[in-house]
Parts: C-alpha cells; sequence; structure tokens
C-alpha cells in the first residue's frame, strides 16, 4: 500500500509538471540583479503558480524584438522596457524587484567625489548598463558627466584590471568585484544604490499579453514576488543559490547579496521618482 500510494504521488507529479504552462522570461546576465527570478525558478515558486518558467539570458537590443514577436513571453529587463516603450513599441513595466543598480564606483587610493573632476572612469560599453550607471553616479556626486571622461573596458574583470594597472582612475564594478578591489586596497568611492533609485529588474510585457492573459501575468508576479520575499528573508540560502546559479565563490556570491538586498522591493512596487529617472534616461538616450 505505501509503494503504491508513492508512486500515485509520483503520478501525480509528473502530470502536473506536464501541464505546467511554460513561461520563457529573458534576463540580461546571471548576476545578483535577477537572483529573485532565479530565486523563484529553484525554489518552486512558478510551478506552485502552474507555471514551467525558462530564463533565458538575451542582450537588451534582441530582447526587443524577441518579446515584440512573442519569442519571449515576459522579461525581467526593466530599463529595456521603458527605452522600448518611448520608442513606439507596445509594452508595459507591472513591477520592480531592484529599485536601483548595484554598481559600486572604486578608485585609486586616496580618490574621493570631490576630486574626480578631469579623472577616467571605466564602464562596459557605451550605453550600456554600467554606463547609464556611472553617468546617474557622477550627477548624484554633484557633477557634470563631461567633466570626467568614460572609458569602455569590457567586463568587470576587465574593468577591474584597467584600475589596478593605473589605466583608468576609477571604475563602475559590480558588488562582488567592488569589495575585492577594497580588499585589495583600492578606494570605495559611491554605492550607487545609495545615491538614488532607478528601477533595473522588474517584470515586463507587451500590451497583448497582459490584456489575452491577464491570469497567467498575476501568477508570474505572484512567483516573483515570492522569490525577492525568499531573497531578502533568507540570506544564506539565497547566497548559495546565487552562488549555483552563478557559478561564483560563496565569498563573491555573498558581497553580491549584500549590495542587492539592499537595492531590492519585497513587494514589485514602481518607485515614482526612480521611474521618471528612468524615463528622463530613456529620453536622452533617444
Amino acid at each position: 500500500m505505501k509503494i503504491f500510494f508513492s508512486a500515485a504521488l509520483i503520478i501525480v507529479s509528473l502530470a502536473a509538471v506536464a501541464r505546467a504552462e511554460t513561461v520563457k522570461l529573458s534576463i540580461s546576465n546571471v548576476e545578483g540583479s535577477f537572483l529573485f527570478g532565479a530565486v523563484a525558478e529553484r525554489k518552486g515558486f512558478f510551478q506552485q503558480e502552474g507555471l514551467q518558467p525558462e530564463l533565458i539570458r538575451i542582450a537588451g537590443n534582441v530582447m526587443v524584438p524577441a518579446l515584440a514577436n512573442g519569442d519571449i513571453d515576459y522579461t525581467l529587463m526593466f530599463g529595456s522596457v521603458v527605452r522600448a516603450t518611448l520608442s513606439g513599441f507596445p509594452f508595459k513595466v507591472a513591477a520592480s524587484f531592484v529599485d536601483a543598480p548595484t554598481g559600486t564606483l572604486v578608485g585609486k587610493a586616496g580618490m574621493t567625489p570631490q576630486n574626480l573632476k578631469g579623472k577616467s572612469i571605466a564602464v562596459s560599453s557605451f550605453g550600456a548598463n554600467a554606463y547609464v550607471t556611472a553617468v546617474l553616479t557622477v550627477q548624484h556626486l554633484g557633477l557634470n558627466p563631461s567633466d570626467v571622461k568614460f572609458v569602455a573596458a569590457g567586463g568587470d574583470a576587465g574593468r577591474l584590471a584597467a584600475l589596478q594597472n593605473g589605466l583608468v582612475d576609477a571604475a563602475l564594478l559590480n558588488p562582488a568585484a567592488a569589495a575585492r578591489a577594497e580588499r585589495g586596497g583600492l578606494r570605495l568611492i559611491a554605492r550607487s544604490y545609495e545615491l538614488f533609485t532607478f528601477p533595473y529588474a522588474g517584470l515586463g510585457a507587451t500590451n497583448k499579453k497582459f490584456a489575452e492573459k491577464p491570469a497567467e501575468a498575476k501568477r508570474v508576479l505572484k512567483a516573483l514576488m515570492r522569490g525577492s520575499r525568499f531573497m531578502r528573508e533568507q540570506r544564506d540560502e539565497t547566497i548559495q543559490i546565487l552562488s549555483d546559479w552563478a557559478r561564483i565563490d560563496r565569498q563573491s556570491a555573498a558581497d553580491y547579496y549584500d549590495a542587492a538586498w539592499k537595492s531590492s522591493s519585497p513587494d514589485g512596487t514602481i518607485p515614482e521618482k526612480g521611474l521618471r529617472l528612468v524615463i528622463d534616461d530613456a529620453k536622452s538616450a533617444l
């Protein structure tokens, strides 16, 4: 009887998986900014809503046509949705789960906000999120972006190497790279999330998706909300999830988590001031 009961449970579970609706959600990287989505996936929150998630990593310029054509169902790339909407695409943002970028401005020893003028700052590439974050950080430190020189230096490893080798005076780094730099004697100048709100990751989709499948959209939103809350409340397990998902060591995951937690939202509410900043930035870029 016990063996029969266990077998019946397995059959029911397999049937539930078979009935689950597949939803494809795009992300731009497997770092802490989209951690709430990874937690929701790995803790089974989507499955509990009758959904089978696929987190697909694609660039923002690829996401826009993919979302418009229905190749993906939803995106967690908040800023890209806003920019696309202002360009005429029929998209909407429904939630923000990361209310500020987690980037940190790090400089040479002795570097301060007061002596940044005339200095060079490494970013990933012009127009990318790291570049936008660096520009906004400089502005919130009281400088005009034209007061500094931005240098495209690739990923975090390349930016950190450029700073360590004296090729630039400062660099915009992710929390893990910033923590390594600080332990190596470099100077933390400013944490972006302590200066301004700027919704970075959330939930977006087409107007058609929200209109035709409102119940599905609510279930996706509920799963992500549970993922965000779990992330905020369960530090140790979330750090392990990030370490496994991003394939980074636990110390780097912990450094990233501590910044991601501070900029995260428990309920998906979109901060109005931050949204206006995203819109202004998008208009400027266009």
